[in-house]
């Protein structure tokens, strides 16, 4: 339940483009998921 819950809130942020945690970001690169758009660097 609580891993369903995780997931859910993890794979919100990603499709809303909000930034991630560090440990998100190696997670998703681990998968071999990337963003579709690219960052904005200010």
């Amino acid at each position: 339940m609580a891993r369903a819950a995780f997931e859910s809130c993890f794979l919100g942020k990603v499709k809303a483009g909000k930034s991630e945690m560090f440990f998100e970001k190696m997670a998703l690169d681990l998968r071999g998921a990337h963003k579709l758009k690219e960052e904005r660097q200010s």
